[in-house]
């Protein structure tokens, strides 16, 4: 099928009305900064002045950003030239800007121009990107740094997926600069093993760690050391502490809702995926054979989304003596599509009917571990606290009935504990099973833990 791709630049709404204040605003200064910003956004150019200039009537953050997001979205229709051109601007609007949603399109922009592919192959080689790989690396890893706290760290995942989409561009052209990067990743996972907020980020970690490691040492085995020695040191801690199930990633990705087998973990997933490489090398032949027969100049338009239109041929817009014929598209490599689809689902299902087998046995493991937890809880807030304090005793079925009950007296809240200011704090006792009831009612008519707030405030709540 013959296919003219036309777009509008949706950009320009925004820029046109904000050209229209800055006329209001300043009707006697000339709007060069806003139309040169149009013209470079038409030819995929990002505009270089610095953010403060949108207070003094030039180019605003908005208009920045509308020209990245204008580079993302017509990135295939530019040539590697162009790219390559664009690519050190984009890199400035990274470094240069505070403002978070610039800096966080221009990431966004870098991993995807990147990430383009044409036929089958990735565009960008690692030569491509050996002068500024490690700049936009260190560039990349100190806006990550700077948030400071773990939530703030991982809550941009697209500066840590940048960064391992660089890592997987430059490969050995890393080998120089690699030692400090490792480092910096490194003390970046430390801080986020603290408390593993976002799945995307603690999986682009470890891609890029992995990614790093597999470049460097194939390309210089004797770094392999180096590797082993910084990385060791804080993989032992990350398991010694209460692993989170989204750091360890064993016999599957686990991403975009769906768990994808590794290869040679599932024998559907690989025979559809098998398949789906056998079409792709035929399309590429029928491709050749096209171009030959038309005498034109032919590529793929790949959308990658859906299932739908997945492969079709492009031509440039000015292409006369297109086949008539060519109105419809074949689905034999959709169908292929949809069949991984359901293979990825029906995997996930198997894994499950196999834990469901021996359901039983993983009840019990879970029963043991809740219990695990909650004593190692209670015995690392007790150390934790200081005094006054005390650890639970725990006694035999002989006292009670047999079922869980629990009794503590003189509760005190930790952060009253060591207020020495509070003097006429009031603990309280709570019960729960045994000889008293076994259910509680757990708030109060403004929704509060009566036990808790009575714990909090240091007096008996009123009734």
């Amino acid at each position: 099928m013959g296919r003219l791709r036309l777009g509008v630049p949706y950009g320009l709404l925004p820029v046109g009305l904000l050209s229209s204040y800055a006329k209001q605003q300043k009707e006697n200064s000339p709007p060069e900064p806003v139309i040169r910003l149009v013209r470079s956004q038409r030819a995929g150019n990002i505009d270089e002045d610095d953010e403060e200039q949108g207070a003094k009537g030039g180019v605003h953050p908005i208009l920045k950003v509308d020209a990245i997001r204008f580079l993302y979205t017509f990135r295939n229709q530019l040539t590697k030239q162009q790219l390559l051109a664009v690519l050190p601007l984009l890199i400035k609007a990274l470094d240069d800007s505070e403002n978070y949603v610039t800096y966080t399109y221009a990431a966004i922009a870098i991993e995807k121009v990147l990430g383009i592919r044409q036929n089958g192959q990735i565009l960008f080689a690692q030569a491509d990107v050996r002068d500024f790989a490690p700049q936009l690396l260190g560039v990349l890893m100190s806006k990550i740094e700077r948030a400071g706290t773990p939530e703030k760290i991982a809550e941009n995942d697209h500066l840590m997926k940048a960064a391992m989409r660089v890592i997987i561009t430059a490969r050995q052209t890393l080998i120089p600069t690699y030692q400090q990067l490792l480092n910096r990743l490194v003390a970046v996972l430390g801080v986020i093993s603290k408390n593993a907020s976002n799945p995307k980020f603690d999986q682009y970690i470890f891609e890029s760690l992995s990614a790093l490691m597999r470049f460097v040492t194939s390309g210089s085995p004797t770094t392999i050391p180096t590797f082993e020695s910084t990385l060791f040191e804080p993989f032992t801690i990350i398991l010694m502490q209460d692993i989170d199930p989204r750091l360890i990633k064993r016999y599957f990705l686990l991403g975009h809702d769906e768990l994808i087998p590794r290869e040679g973990k599932d024998e559907a997933y690989d025979e559809v995926m098998t398949e789906i490489e056998e079409l792709e090398e035929g399309l590429e032949e029928a491709l050749k054979k096209f171009e030959k027969s038309l005498g034109m100049k032919l590529s793929w338009w790949h959308s990658a989304v859906g299932t739908e239109e997945i492969y079709m041929i492009e031509t440039s817009a000015g292409q006369k003596n297109i086949p008539k014929e060519w109105t419809r598209n074949g689905g034999t490599k959709v169908e292929a599509r949809e069949k991984r689809n359901t293979a990825i689902k029906k995997f996930k299902f198997r894994i499950y009917n196999e834990f469901d087998e021996d359901r039983g046995i993983w009840l019990r493991a879970i029963r043991v571990f809740a219990k695990l937890d909650c004593l190692f809880s209670l015995a690392k807030s007790s150390a934790a606290i200081g005094e006054p304090s005390c650890r639970p005793k725990f006694v035999g079925e002989e006292e009670g009935d047999g079922s869980a009950w629990f009794d503590f007296k003189s509760l005190r809240h930790p952060t009253l504990c060591v207020n020495g200011s509070v003097e006429d704090f009031i603990p309280n006792d709570v019960k729960l099973g045994g000889d008293v009831g076994k259910i509680a009612l757990l708030t109060a008519e403004n929704g509060l833990f009566t036990g808790l707030l009575s714990t909090m405030s240091g007096c008996t709540p009123p009734v």
